[in-house]
Protein backbone atom coordinates (compact mmCIF):
# COMPACT_ATOMS: atom_id res chain seq x y z
CA UNK A 1 0.00 0.00 0.00
CA UNK A 2 1.41 3.21 -0.54
CA UNK A 3 2.77 5.40 2.16
CA UNK A 4 0.00 8.22 2.66
CA UNK A 5 -2.72 5.25 3.87
CA UNK A 6 -2.32 4.15 7.53
CA UNK A 7 -2.72 0.75 8.31
CA UNK A 8 -2.86 -1.17 11.09
CA UNK A 9 -3.39 -4.85 12.02
CA UNK A 10 -4.46 -6.92 15.16
CA UNK A 11 -3.60 -10.17 15.83
CA UNK A 12 -5.46 -12.05 18.63
CA UNK A 13 -6.83 -15.22 19.42
CA UNK A 14 -10.20 -16.11 18.35
CA UNK A 15 -12.81 -14.94 20.27
CA UNK A 16 -10.78 -12.71 22.06
CA UNK A 17 -13.77 -9.54 21.24
CA UNK A 18 -11.93 -8.39 18.07
CA UNK A 19 -14.88 -7.82 16.50
CA UNK A 20 -16.69 -6.16 19.78
CA UNK A 21 -13.69 -3.64 20.47
CA UNK A 22 -14.49 -2.39 16.84
CA UNK A 23 -18.17 -2.10 17.17
CA UNK A 24 -17.01 0.15 20.49
CA UNK A 25 -14.44 2.22 18.62
CA UNK A 26 -17.03 3.20 15.61
CA UNK A 27 -19.83 4.21 18.01
CA UNK A 28 -17.63 6.15 20.17
CA UNK A 29 -18.45 9.92 20.59
CA UNK A 30 -15.85 10.73 18.42
CA UNK A 31 -16.50 8.86 15.68
CA UNK A 32 -19.98 9.46 15.48
CA UNK A 33 -19.39 11.87 12.49
CA UNK A 34 -17.10 9.40 10.92
CA UNK A 35 -17.47 6.62 8.23
CA UNK A 36 -16.53 2.95 8.13
CA UNK A 37 -16.47 -0.01 6.00
CA UNK A 38 -16.53 -3.03 8.00
CA UNK A 39 -15.52 -6.14 5.84
CA UNK A 40 -16.15 -10.18 7.08
CA UNK A 41 -16.09 -13.28 5.26
CA UNK A 42 -19.49 -14.44 5.23
CA UNK A 43 -22.99 -13.11 5.81
CA UNK A 44 -23.37 -15.01 9.12
CA UNK A 45 -20.70 -12.89 10.69
CA UNK A 46 -21.73 -9.96 8.92
CA UNK A 47 -25.16 -9.61 9.75
CA UNK A 48 -23.78 -10.75 13.54
CA UNK A 49 -21.82 -7.74 13.56
CA UNK A 50 -25.06 -6.03 12.58
CA UNK A 51 -26.70 -7.25 15.21
CA UNK A 52 -23.80 -6.16 17.77
CA UNK A 53 -23.87 -2.31 16.38
CA UNK A 54 -27.69 -2.36 17.07
CA UNK A 55 -27.21 -3.95 20.25
CA UNK A 56 -24.99 -1.25 21.55
CA UNK A 57 -26.10 1.45 20.08
CA UNK A 58 -29.61 0.71 22.12
CA UNK A 59 -31.72 3.49 22.08
CA UNK A 60 -29.24 6.05 19.67
CA UNK A 61 -29.70 6.42 16.39
CA UNK A 62 -26.66 6.43 13.42
CA UNK A 63 -26.71 5.48 9.75
CA UNK A 64 -26.14 1.58 9.69
CA UNK A 65 -26.46 -0.42 6.56
CA UNK A 66 -25.65 -4.20 6.09
CA UNK A 67 -25.41 -5.36 2.08
CA UNK A 68 -25.30 -8.66 1.72
CA UNK A 69 -27.05 -10.65 -1.17
CA UNK A 70 -29.63 -12.57 0.95
CA UNK A 71 -30.92 -9.89 2.71
CA UNK A 72 -34.64 -9.09 2.38
CA UNK A 73 -34.59 -6.12 0.53
CA UNK A 74 -37.13 -4.52 -1.72
CA UNK A 75 -33.82 -3.26 -3.46
CA UNK A 76 -33.56 -6.08 -5.95
CA UNK A 77 -30.43 -4.35 -7.95
CA UNK A 78 -26.88 -6.65 -7.29
CA UNK A 79 -25.56 -6.02 -4.14
CA UNK A 80 -22.44 -4.72 -5.78
CA UNK A 81 -24.18 -1.79 -7.31
CA UNK A 82 -25.87 -1.15 -4.15
CA UNK A 83 -22.73 -0.76 -2.22
CA UNK A 84 -20.94 1.29 -4.76
CA UNK A 85 -23.59 3.64 -4.25
CA UNK A 86 -22.99 4.14 -0.61
CA UNK A 87 -19.14 3.98 -0.96
CA UNK A 88 -19.46 6.96 -3.24
CA UNK A 89 -21.73 8.75 -0.66
CA UNK A 90 -19.69 8.55 1.83
CA UNK A 91 -17.68 11.29 0.14
CA UNK A 92 -20.80 14.03 1.18
CA UNK A 93 -21.93 12.25 3.67
CA UNK A 94 -20.61 11.47 7.52
CA UNK A 95 -21.65 9.08 10.21
CA UNK A 96 -22.49 5.99 7.94
CA UNK A 97 -21.50 2.70 8.76
CA UNK A 98 -21.53 -0.17 5.87
CA UNK A 99 -21.50 -3.56 6.60
CA UNK A 100 -20.48 -5.62 3.34
CA UNK A 101 -18.92 -9.41 2.64
CA UNK A 102 -15.59 -9.76 1.26
CA UNK A 103 -17.23 -11.38 -2.26
CA UNK A 104 -19.54 -7.88 -2.45
CA UNK A 105 -15.79 -5.69 -1.70
CA UNK A 106 -14.04 -7.39 -4.35
CA UNK A 107 -16.95 -7.33 -7.24
CA UNK A 108 -15.23 -5.67 -10.49
CA UNK A 109 -17.67 -2.94 -9.99
CA UNK A 110 -17.98 -2.28 -6.80
CA UNK A 111 -15.19 -0.38 -4.88
CA UNK A 112 -13.04 -1.00 -7.20
CA UNK A 113 -14.33 1.83 -9.45
CA UNK A 114 -14.54 4.10 -6.66
CA UNK A 115 -11.23 6.39 -6.98
CA UNK A 116 -11.45 7.53 -3.31
CA UNK A 117 -13.80 6.34 -0.43
CA UNK A 118 -13.72 8.86 2.71
CA UNK A 119 -14.11 6.21 4.89
CA UNK A 120 -12.30 3.82 7.42
CA UNK A 121 -12.09 0.28 6.22
CA UNK A 122 -11.73 -2.56 8.84
CA UNK A 123 -11.33 -5.97 8.14
CA UNK A 124 -13.09 -8.42 9.82
CA UNK A 125 -11.38 -11.60 9.52
CA UNK A 126 -8.62 -12.24 6.77
CA UNK A 127 -9.26 -13.49 2.71
CA UNK A 128 -7.97 -16.10 0.84
CA UNK A 129 -6.42 -13.67 -1.50
CA UNK A 130 -6.20 -15.94 -4.53
CA UNK A 131 -9.40 -16.62 -6.66
CA UNK A 132 -10.00 -19.09 -9.62
CA UNK A 133 -11.59 -19.06 -12.50
CA UNK A 134 -11.86 -22.12 -15.52
CA UNK A 135 -12.71 -21.78 -19.50
CA UNK A 136 -13.98 -24.82 -20.96
CA UNK A 137 -12.38 -25.74 -24.24
CA UNK A 138 -14.32 -28.96 -24.71
CA UNK A 139 -13.83 -31.97 -26.25
CA UNK A 140 -10.89 -33.21 -28.38
CA UNK A 141 -13.01 -32.21 -31.64
CA UNK A 142 -13.42 -28.52 -30.38
CA UNK A 143 -10.57 -28.11 -28.13
CA UNK A 144 -8.20 -26.03 -30.93
CA UNK A 145 -10.86 -23.77 -32.22
CA UNK A 146 -11.85 -22.63 -28.25
CA UNK A 147 -8.18 -21.89 -27.50
CA UNK A 148 -8.46 -19.84 -30.49
CA UNK A 149 -11.12 -18.04 -29.49
CA UNK A 150 -10.18 -17.65 -25.96
CA UNK A 151 -6.21 -16.17 -27.69
CA UNK A 152 -8.45 -13.58 -29.68
CA UNK A 153 -8.44 -11.56 -25.99
CA UNK A 154 -5.51 -13.14 -24.28
CA UNK A 155 -1.51 -13.34 -24.85
CA UNK A 156 -0.92 -17.16 -23.36
CA UNK A 157 3.35 -17.16 -23.07
CA UNK A 158 4.96 -20.52 -23.10
CA UNK A 159 7.09 -19.05 -20.03
CA UNK A 160 4.23 -18.15 -17.75
CA UNK A 161 3.71 -15.26 -16.16
CA UNK A 162 0.83 -12.65 -16.17
CA UNK A 163 -2.60 -13.39 -18.32
CA UNK A 164 -2.18 -10.39 -20.83
CA UNK A 165 -4.71 -8.67 -23.14
CA UNK A 166 -3.73 -9.01 -26.65
CA UNK A 167 -2.31 -5.66 -27.76
CA UNK A 168 -4.94 -3.18 -29.31
CA UNK A 169 -7.65 -5.44 -27.27
CA UNK A 170 -8.08 -3.32 -24.27
CA UNK A 171 -10.78 -1.76 -24.94
CA UNK A 172 -13.07 -4.62 -25.72
CA UNK A 173 -12.01 -6.54 -23.21
CA UNK A 174 -13.21 -3.91 -20.75
CA UNK A 175 -16.55 -3.96 -22.66
CA UNK A 176 -16.49 -8.06 -21.77
CA UNK A 177 -15.75 -7.30 -18.50
CA UNK A 178 -18.95 -4.77 -17.89
CA UNK A 179 -20.95 -7.14 -19.49
CA UNK A 180 -21.62 -4.36 -22.80
CA UNK A 181 -22.87 -6.74 -25.26
CA UNK A 182 -23.42 -3.52 -27.44
CA UNK A 183 -19.47 -3.09 -28.38
CA UNK A 184 -19.19 -6.60 -29.15
CA UNK A 185 -21.91 -8.19 -29.97
CA UNK A 186 -22.48 -11.05 -27.44
CA UNK A 187 -19.35 -13.41 -29.07
CA UNK A 188 -17.56 -12.94 -25.92
CA UNK A 189 -19.83 -13.34 -23.55
CA UNK A 190 -18.34 -16.79 -22.30
CA UNK A 191 -15.31 -14.84 -21.39
CA UNK A 192 -16.50 -12.55 -19.12
CA UNK A 193 -15.37 -13.78 -15.53
CA UNK A 194 -12.00 -13.97 -16.65
CA UNK A 195 -12.18 -10.62 -18.40
CA UNK A 196 -13.15 -9.43 -15.25
CA UNK A 197 -10.46 -10.64 -13.63
CA UNK A 198 -8.05 -9.63 -16.04
CA UNK A 199 -9.44 -5.70 -15.96
CA UNK A 200 -9.19 -5.64 -12.54
CA UNK A 201 -6.52 -3.17 -11.58
CA UNK A 202 -5.76 -4.77 -7.89
CA UNK A 203 -5.50 -8.01 -9.04
CA UNK A 204 -2.86 -10.20 -11.08
CA UNK A 205 -3.66 -12.99 -13.20
CA UNK A 206 -1.30 -15.79 -14.72
CA UNK A 207 -2.23 -18.90 -16.48
CA UNK A 208 -2.29 -22.14 -14.29
CA UNK A 209 -3.14 -25.14 -16.89
CA UNK A 210 0.22 -26.03 -18.20
CA UNK A 211 1.43 -24.26 -21.56
CA UNK A 212 2.60 -27.30 -23.31
CA UNK A 213 -0.30 -29.65 -22.78
CA UNK A 214 -3.03 -26.80 -24.03
CA UNK A 215 -0.46 -26.54 -27.13
CA UNK A 216 -1.01 -29.96 -27.64
CA UNK A 217 -4.77 -30.45 -27.20
CA UNK A 218 -4.22 -32.34 -23.98
CA UNK A 219 -6.58 -30.35 -21.94
CA UNK A 220 -10.07 -29.68 -21.34
CA UNK A 221 -9.72 -26.37 -19.52
CA UNK A 222 -8.25 -23.18 -19.49
CA UNK A 223 -7.74 -22.02 -15.46
CA UNK A 224 -6.76 -18.82 -14.84
CA UNK A 225 -5.93 -17.55 -11.12
CA UNK A 226 -5.88 -14.16 -9.54
CA UNK A 227 -3.96 -13.02 -6.77
CA UNK A 228 -5.89 -9.57 -5.01
CA UNK A 229 -3.15 -6.84 -4.63
CA UNK A 230 -3.33 -4.43 -1.66
CA UNK A 231 -3.88 -1.82 -4.14
CA UNK A 232 -7.66 -3.15 -3.56
CA UNK A 233 -7.55 -0.94 -0.62
CA UNK A 234 -5.80 2.01 -1.52
CA UNK A 235 -8.96 4.39 -2.12
CA UNK A 236 -9.29 3.80 1.80
CA UNK A 237 -7.07 6.59 4.05
CA UNK A 238 -7.29 4.17 7.43
CA UNK A 239 -7.02 0.18 6.81
CA UNK A 240 -7.73 -2.31 9.82
CA UNK A 241 -7.18 -5.68 9.58
CA UNK A 242 -8.45 -8.07 12.17
CA UNK A 243 -7.03 -11.51 12.16
CA UNK A 244 -6.84 -14.63 14.36
CA UNK A 245 -2.83 -15.59 13.86
CA UNK A 246 -2.59 -12.83 11.26
CA UNK A 247 1.10 -13.08 10.49
CA UNK A 248 0.66 -17.18 9.16
CA UNK A 249 -2.69 -16.15 7.30
CA UNK A 250 -2.10 -16.79 3.18
CA UNK A 251 -2.89 -13.17 2.97
CA UNK A 252 -0.07 -11.94 5.21
CA UNK A 253 2.14 -14.26 3.46
CA UNK A 254 1.34 -12.76 -0.49
CA UNK A 255 1.51 -9.12 0.87
CA UNK A 256 4.48 -9.36 2.96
Amino acid sequence: MSNSHTKYYLSTSAGSGKTRATVTMMLSPENTQRNFVVVSPTIALTMQTFGDIKQELGTAERDVRPIVSDQASEDRRPVATQAREVLEEMNHTNGIILLLCVPTLLTADAPVTVRRVNASIVLDETFQPFQFNTFNLGDENHRQTNLEYFSELFSLSPNGGPLMVQDGKETLVDAVARGDEVDFGGRYSALKPIAAMVNDPATHCELVSNYTKLMNNELQTIQVASTISPKAFNKFPKVTIMSALFEETALYIVWK
